[in-house]
Order: structure tokens, then C-alpha cells, then sequence
């Protein structure tokens, strides 16, 4: 049925920064926008949104939609603020779940009384007579008791290209750092189909809640590489399932690469509601964990520069592999030597001048490396929600002159270098307000502010959660502009952000989300 919105604020989200006063959708698309009052025929649907603000569905360009559903179901222990608020949560969490292995995340050290990383004690304290992995918030730190540790044999004695054991005196503490957690996932229980379609659900609902219609996710680490295509298959073929989903395909040899694009898959392949979009590669880890591979050793830890997940050379060949494959790519770099490894290989192997390359996080970067991104047509994918956290350790980490050139929205934007926003989700809750706050405003409720000279104004926020998010998927003509001939996804908010100060878009709400022209999500009044 034709369906006319009407009497609200239409951002369309173009150049212009045009507003309409309605909407008219058929089929499933925007059939027309409109100034002044519409005239309505007897077999149309009316929605009058009583002057509320509409946009384009949020986009997040970046995120684990699987790991999202799962950390749903698991053991959250984010907010955490001693090692006693941490084992009371594993305990309670404990008491409710009979599965095999306990398992969750979300808990940051750096939020503990006692700024210290939990150990395989602690857990052994509230857990000690099953396997148990809790994930640092970052994910690239997971700590597991001595279950785990006397089960598997974890010995530091085994060399990890691309990862560490922590131990004291030869003996493992429990916290295992990048590809060393893979010694004890890859014995965690095999995902059923049931499960996995219930984790894509219950991470959806939560998405609509915020306004997100698309997403651009990473989830193939989430099961067994013999379980990728089941994967695929069950993302392509979901029922009642209007969200919009651009897989990051993540492969981790040359030859793997060639074998899923010979089965047909390129980034593009696919539909309006599941494609394929790029080659991802998670080259570094984090700088809340001092794994994120810098040029120096960090400053606050002179004795580690971070840890590089493949070698230089390795790094080189899955970027010309993907690159000869006619993938684009999104390659994890959050330390500036990994920015710059990215940098050299993907101009030394690229020659389309069509292709889409971006990096996810770029967050440690210097003048010479924003310099080298804008002349390259290599774009970024950032989470400026990380500011929250970071902008409490970013100078101890990595030194004052560095930090200030870090986390330089305004500052890329400036030199021509396209921004997509999104939240990493699970390892920062998904609310895109959250991210828009800390972009246009640089500033913490307790009143913490980082270099405000790189804010950016709200409407090229929004672009990098709508209209330019679109382009990384390559469904810029598709989707992000409330637009004739685009689709009908489209969110009602409580507010007009264009309107609101700090610290008023973090209280932003959505009130009703909308797929297709139809409503998925609305908020109880």
C-alpha cells in the first residue's frame, strides 16, 4: 500500500542540507518528497509524525553483528570497577547458565580500583570446574582460568606468530593477547544454525532500538573456517529479517582468499538486504591493550611497540591477493606503523582507479600519514565513541605530538579523505548518537575535552552515518538520503539533533525505525 509521512522535519541528507515537510513511499521506496501540506487520497495510508525530525537509517560501517547477538547471551561484565564487581558478575552469571563453557566480555583493567588485568586466579576463585574466556572490551586481550589452561596444555613455551601469553616466571597469568586466544577458542563448542540465527536476531532487535537499518560486519571469526559458507548461507537466506547486512569477509591466507572469490563471491555480489561487501584484513590490536603495532615503543610501556597480526611480508601478500581478486578492502589498523605497512602495500599493488580501500580505525596517525591517505583514494572507517575511553590514555600511550594528530576527523576531512562512522559493536554499545556526540563535540560529560580543533559540525556526522556510509558498500545511489527512487529506510527521533547542544545528543532517542516503509521498531510512549 501507498504510504504518505507527513507533517514532520524530512532531512534528506544532501549537500544542501534540504528539508521536506513529506514523504511519500511505494513499494518499498521513496516515491517523492514534498514541501507544504500533501494532499492525501482515500487509498493511501496516512502517517502523521506530529513534527518530529526524520532521516536516513543509520549505516554502521563497522561492527560484529554475530558477536554482537552473542555477547547478548554471555556474561557481560562491562562497567566493571574492581576485580570484586568483576568475579561477583561471573558468579551471578554462573548461577543462571548450565552451558559448557563460560563465556563473555566487555571488562577494561583501566576501569578497576586496582588498574590491574584479571588472572586465571580470579576466575579460578568464582569458576574453577569448567572452561571459562572473558574478553577484554577491546577483544584483543581475553583471560581464561587454569581450566582452560591445564586442558589445552598453554604453555609459554609455544611461539605465536602474531600474538603472547602473559606469564610470571614461565607460568601463564591466563591473559592471552591476539592469535594466542585462538589456542583455546578453537576448542569452544561448534555454533548450531538455531543459535546463530537466534544471535542475528536478538542482535536486530537491539539495532532497531537505535535506529540502525544497515550494517557492514565482521562475523566470520565467529565460528570455525569450516563453518564460513554455512555462514554466508544463513546470512543470505534469513526470514523476517529486514535488516540490511554488507558482510567484511575475513580471510586469512592468499589461497583462502582464492578459493571463496572462485566460488563467485565479490564484494558487491548479493542484494538489497545481504551482499558482500570487502576483504577484511585485522592487521594490529588495540591501544587500550598495547597491541595496536606502533613506530616507537609506546610511551607509557617502553619494553612492547605492540604486537602486528601477520608479518610485514604476509600483510603485503593478503592485500595484493584481495587486491588481484577485484576485492575492496578494510583493513583493522589502529597503531601508525600498521597505518603506514597498509598504506605503501595498497599503492604499490592497486591499479583500478574504482576501487574502494579503507582502513578500519585509522586512530594513531601522524601529519605524513593523513598527507600520504588523502593522496591515495584510501578511505577510513572510525569510531569516534572510542573517544570516550581513549582520550584518557591516547598521550600516556603514545606521547603528546602523536595524540594530537590522532583521531583527526576534521583534519581528513578537510584533505578529502571520506569517513564512514560506526561502533565496533560489541566492543562499544551501538548507539550512533553516542559516536555523533563525541565527533561534534570532543568532550566527555565530566567535562574531559580532546583537541577540540578536530570536531566536526553535525550534519557531516550524519553523512558519515548515512549518505557516505553508503559508499562503503557501494549502495550510495541505493540508500542514505531520504531521496526519490531510494529506499524507504528512514528513522523518527524524539529530537532535532541539528538543534541540540552538548550534552543533549547523547539523550537523542529513537522513536520509530523504519525498513522498506515498513516499521520494525517503535518506542513504547
Amino acid at each position: 500500500m501507498k504510504q504518505i509521512f507527513h507533517n514532520g522535519v524530512f532531512y534528506s541528507m544532501n549537500e544542501a542540507e534540504e528539508t521536506y515537510d513529506y514523504m511519500s513511499v511505494n513499494n518499498g521506496k521513496i516515491e517523492k518528497m514534498g514541501k507544504g501540506s500533501p494532499t492525501i487520497p482515500c487509498d493511501v495510508q496516512e502517517i502523521d509524525l506530529q513534527g518530529r525530525f526524520v532521516c536516513p537509517g543509520f549505516i554502521d560501517t563497522h561492527m560484529h553483528l554475530l558477536g554482537y547477538g552473542a555477547f547478548l547471551n554471555e556474561c557481560d561484565l562491562t562497567g566493571s570497577t574492581s576485580i570484586e564487581s568483576f568475579k561477583e558478575r561471573i558468579e551471578s552469571f554462573k548461577e543462571k547458565t548450565t552451558a559448557e563453557w563460560l563465556a563473555g566480555g566487555g571488562w577494561n583493567h583501566d576501569f578497576f580500583i586496582e588498574k590491574r588485568l584479571p588472572n586465571r586466579y580470579d576466575l579460578d576463585a568464582v569458576c574453577a570446574d569448567r572452561p571459562v574466556i572473558l574478553y577484554r572490551a577491546c577483544c584483543h586481550i581475553a583471560v581464561v582460568n587454569s581450566f582452560v589452561i591445564d586442558r589445552f596444555n598453554i604453555s609459554v613455551d609455544e611461539e605465536i606468530e602474531g600474538g603472547s601469553i602473559d606469564h610470571v616466571n614461565g607460568i601463564p597469568t591466563g591473559i592471552l593477547r591476539e592469535n594466542a586466544i585462538d589456542l583455546v577458542s578453537c576448542h569452544m563448542p561448534a555454533n548450531s544454525e538455531l543459535k546463530i540465527r537466534k544471535y542475528f536476531s536478538d542482535a536486530q532487535a537491539e539495532l532497531f532500538k537505535v535506529g540502525i537499518t544497515s550494517v557492514q560486519t565482521d562475523d566470520l571469526p565467529y565460528v570455525n573456517p569450516e563453518e564460513y559458507q554455512m555462514l554466508i548461507d544463513i546470512m543470505g537466506t534469513l526470514e523476517d529479517y529486514p535488516l540490511r547486512i554488507s558482510e567484511q569477509i575475513q580471510y586469512t591466507t592468499p589461497e583462502t582468499i582464492k578459493k571463496f572469490t572462485a566460488l563467485g563471491y565479490k564484494t558487491g555480489w548479493g542484494n538489497n538486504h545481504f551482499r558482500i561487501g570487502p576483504l577484511k584484513i585485522l592487521a594490529d590490536g588495540s591501544l587500550g591493550a598495547r597491541t595496536a603495532k606502533l613506530t616507537k615503543p609506546y610511551a607509557d610501556d617502553l619494553e612492547t611497540d605492540g604486537i602486528l597480526i601477520y608479518t610485514p611480508e604476509m600483510l603485503d601478500r593478503l592485500i595484493e591477493e584481495g587486491i588481484n581478486q577485484k576485492m575492496d578492502l578494510a583493513v583493522h589498523a589502529i597503531g601508525d606503523k600498521t597505518n603506514e605497512l597498509i598504506q605503501h602495500s595498497i599503492v604499490k599493488h592497486e591499479k583500478r582507479k574504482d576501487a574502494r580501500h579503507a582502513i578500519i580505525h585509522s586512530q594513531i596517525m601522524s601529519d605524513e600519514l593523513i598527507d600520504k591517505m588523502a593522496t591515495t583514494n584510501i578511505s577510513a572507517l572510525v569510531q569516534p565513541v572510542f573517544l570516550e575511553y581513549d582520550m584518557s590514555i591516547a598521550e600516556a600511550r603514545v606521547g603528546k605530538d602523536l595524540a594530537e594528530t590522532s583521531y583527526a576527523y576534521k583534519t581528513m576531512l578537510e584533505k578529502g579523505i571520506k569517513l564512514g562512522f560506526g561502533s565496533d559493536c560489541p566492543v562499544e554499545a551501538p548507539n550512533p548518537f553516542r559516536s555523533i556526540h563525541y565527533a561534534v563535540t570532543r568532550k566527555r560529560p565530566d567535562g574531559t575535552v580532546f583537541y577540540p580543533n578536530e570536531a566536526i559540525d553535525i550534519h557531516k556526522a550524519l553523512k558519515a552515518f548515512t549518505s557516505d556510509a553508503a559508499y562503503f558498500s557501494r549502495e550510495e545511489a541505493l540508500k542514505g538520503q531520504l531521496k526519490e527512487g531510494y529506499l524507504a529506510d528512514f528513522i523518527v527521533l524524539n529530537r532535532d539533533p541539528l538543534k541540540s547542544e552538548f550534552p543533549d545528543l547523547l539523550t537523542i532517542i529513537v522513536d520509530e525505525t523504519y525498513i522498506d516503509g515498513n516499521c520494525v521498531y517503535k518506542r513504547d510512549l
